[in-house]
C-alpha cells in the first residue's frame, strides 16, 4: 500500500478511529485524566449526560463532532 493510498484510507476514518490510530502511532500511554474518565465512565458517571444526549439526539439538537469540526 502506498502512501497516497494509506492517506487516503485514513481520510475515510471516522474522527474516533483517526484519535485512536493517532494515540496507537504516537504510543501515547492513558494519563491520570485518561485513565480517571474510563473509570467514571464505567462507574456509570456519565449516565444522566448520556441520557440527556441521547434525548437531545432524537428531537434533531445535535449535531455530529465531525460535522462540527469541518465547520469550525
Amino acid at each position: 500500500m502506498s502512501v497516497m493510498e494509506i492517506k487516503e484510507a485514513v481520510k475515510k476514518l471516522s474522527l474516533l478511529e483517526r484519535v485512536k490510530l493517532l494515540a496507537e502511532l504516537c504510543e501515547w500511554p492513558d494519563d491520570h485524566w485518561d485513565r480517571q474518565m474510563k473509570e467514571d465512565a464505567a462507574s456509570g458517571k456519565f449516565a444522566g449526560l448520556n441520557t440527556l444526549a441521547e434525548q437531545e439526539a432524537k428531537r434533531g439538537q445535535l449535531k455530529s463532532l465531525e460535522k462540527g469540526f469541518q465547520e469550525g
